[in-house]
């Protein structure tokens, strides 16, 4: 279990742009040899969230639970890569200058052995081995190097040289990383899709492939359909937001917009008309939709989980509501609009939070 510690209270707005510059400075002259990086401060980012904190505390993360994130990021990228165009060849993209990077070769490891999904692996016999492995993989690399900026080192996330089996984000680190959510996603993701786009090594497979950061990041398609065919008979073939029966035009969407929190936990998948799904676009759903979602998957999501699981979606318990409860919150923090329905939205009420008792 997170231990909290040393809580503070919610740190100010200079103490916020005062993160906000030093993280400027880590992807502006850090050195970026590997993807580790960015993928480490996208584990650091999503935890945030998914073990929550009281605003200003310190949080400390086990440095297991880290590497499974390492193991959720890189599993697809494990499989070989291909543009599609003439020219181009198929192969597992390099994510550094030199050989292949060890959490590729933990992962390939277990494919080799008939391991096809990031559900069975987690249940190999293997996974406690690989697991440890990707743990101290991450503990001597990138956690020792992150901060590191123009020949110096800056402790702003972290001590590095208080790590082992543990991480303590400093105090009011969660806060900022939750705070800033998007802004990190965004500036993680784009240095990471560029980062495989300027490695010679990748050129005769990347080429100017235009799906590159949907293979990196985004679940394929094969893998929503398995979803859909959950939810239609789970939701009597109805739209989950207009409740009207569902036709040929419909999406697998996420209740909390991928915008926000572009990550698919197997709780936050909604069956919804195309139509409702465009209209909802990255708002967040009303408090009607919040009650409904949230009944859902206090009845059924034993079973959405137990299945999509197995399609390789994350499922562990609470965290969909943890995702949840912060957006909403940030949502009340930053006074926004949430969406009712057919073109309606109204200014989101505090109230709201209600929800979640």
């Amino acid at each position: 279990m997170d231990t909290l510690i040393a809580s503070t209270p919610e740190p100010d707005a200079g103490q916020q742009l005062a993160f906000l510059r030093q993280l400027q400075r880590l992807f502006q002259e850090g050195d970026f040899t590997s993807t580790y990086k960015y993928a480490l401060l996208l584990a650091l980012a999503e935890l945030a969230i998914e073990c929550d904190a009281p605003a200003g505390a310190a949080l400390v993360l086990p440095m297991e639970r880290i590497a499974g994130k390492f193991a959720e990021f890189y599993w697809l990228q494990s499989l070989p890569y291909s543009a599609g165009a003439a020219g181009n060849s198929s192969g597992v993209l390099f994510q550094n200058t030199g050989q292949q990077v060890a959490v590729i070769r933990h992962l390939t490891d277990l494919r080799m052995l008939g391991v096809s999904t990031l559900a069975q692996a987690r249940q190999h016999v293997h996974w406690p081995r690989t697991l440890g492995a990707i743990a101290t993989r991450v503990r001597d690399m990138p956690v020792q190097y992150l901060q590191n900026v123009s020949g110096s080192r800056i402790v702003f996330l972290f001590d590095p040289d208080a790590v082992g089996k543990t991480l303590t984000l400093l105090p009011g680190v969660a806060f900022y990383l939750r705070r800033f959510q998007g802004f990190i996603q965004q500036l993680v993701r784009a240095g990471w899709v560029n980062y495989i786009r300027s490695n010679s090594r990748n050129a005769v497979l990347v080429g100017q492939g235009a799906d590159l950061e949907a293979f990196l990041f985004m679940t394929p398609r094969a893998a929503l359909a398995k979803v859909e065919r959950l939810l239609a008979p789970m939701q009597d073939q109805r739209c989950f937001f207009c409740q009207q029966r569902l036709d040929k035009k419909r999406d697998v969407d996420h209740f909390i917009p991928w915008s926000r929190y572009p990550r698919d936990t197997a709780l936050n998948f909604v069956l919804a008309h195309k139509e409702c799904n465009t209209d909802k676009r990255d708002l967040l759903a009303g408090g009607a939709h919040l009650d409904r979602w949230l009944e859902r998957n206090a009845r059924e999501g034993a079973t959405i989980a137990g299945q999509l699981q197995q399609a390789g979606f994350v499922s562990e318990p609470g965290v969909a509501t943890m995702v949840a409860s912060w957006a909403y919150r940030e949502g009340v923090s930053a006074g926004v609009q949430v969406w009712q329905g057919c073109g309606s939205t109204t200014l989101i009420s505090p109230e709201v939070m209600q929800a979640f008792g």
